[in-house]
């Protein structure tokens, strides 16, 4: 339909390819460009929090992020030294549970 919203993304990461996603998702005309030849994964791994992980899944993303990814069951902070920081639990530290918490954490290598 000539006239209509044509949107670029630039860079194929995670936010770029996720927000294309959402936008096709609701119909929108979405070009990605990227300067790399192919999406590999870079030996590199990424944390996509519960909010974040609810969201690739309402773009339909859930099943792929649980084949790739791993639930965290714990974290450990530590300093340059190597020595553990300790965090203390508030409402904004996620619950690990898989039945009935407030979410998962998941890493995921990055493609």
């Amino acid at each position: 339909m000539p006239g209509s919203l044509r949107i670029a993304i630039v860079g194929g990461g995670i936010g770029g390819l996720t927000a294309a996603l959402a936008l096709r998702a609701r119909g929108l005309e979405v070009t990605v460009f990227e300067q790399a030849e192919v999406l590999r994964e870079i030996g590199a791994g990424v944390s996509i929090h519960p909010n974040a992980a609810r969201l690739l899944k309402r773009v339909g993303l859930d099943d792929q992020l649980r084949k790739i990814g791993s639930p965290i069951s714990g974290i450990t902070l530590r300093t340059s030294q190597g020595e553990a920081i300790t965090t203390a639990a508030g409402p904004a530290t996620p619950s690990f549970s898989r039945d009935g918490g407030r979410g998962t954490t998941f890493i995921a290598p990055i493609s």
